[in-house]
């Protein structure tokens, strides 16, 4: 499987659900502060605002502890179809097909 973590030892898959907990992995920060002109972030809770992204583990199969080290890349791109931030309009009546009977 593509994006599975295998066990170095015997090979055996996991999913990273199974080794991350997800609230620890991506963080879960209480308080954030961001510049008013900006929005970048100035501040923010680093004990509960950082992702962990190293786990340890130990194999269900061969019992072997072995750490995961994750690498987590994020972009971004405007959906153009949804941006109701431009002007836009919606029409009220949709074409109709005709057929003529035989």
């Amino acid at each position: 499987m593509k994006n599975s973590i295998k066990c170095p030892c015997c090979g055996a898959e996991y999913l990273a659900g199974e080794i991350y907990y997800p609230k620890s992995f991506l963080g879960q920060p209480k308080f954030v502060d961001r510049d008013s002109n900006s929005y970048k972030i100035t501040d923010y809770d680093e004990k509960d605002g950082n992702m962990n992204l190293q786990e340890d583990y130990v194999c269900d199969y061969c019992k072997t502890p072995f750490r995961v080290s994750a690498k987590v890349m994020f972009r971004t791109s405007t959906i153009r179809n949804v941006n109701f931030n431009e002007d836009y309009s919606t029409p009220l009546k949709k074409e109709k097909l005709f057929f003529e009977e035989s």
